[in-house]
């Protein structure tokens, strides 16, 4: 369901689900990349009749 699914970040598909990554840099943030991407999944969701379960949507800030 999710080949033709794609983004400029990384992309990791499963059978019914996928994940995209980007690391953030708190000091330099591009969070207008990130969103497009976020836009583009949603836009892509709708084209194909899917419903983004947001109870999966999440954020894992991580530090190093």
């Amino acid at each position: 369901m999710v080949n033709d699914l794609s983004s400029e970040l990384p992309l990791y598909k499963y059978v019914d689900d996928c994940a995209i990554s980007e690391v953030v840099r708190v000091c330099e943030p591009d969070l207008p990349k990130l969103q497009q991407e976020l836009d583009n999944v949603t836009q892509w969701s709708s084209a194909n009749n899917m419903k983004l379960n947001v109870k999966k949507l999440k954020i894992s800030p991580g530090h190093f």
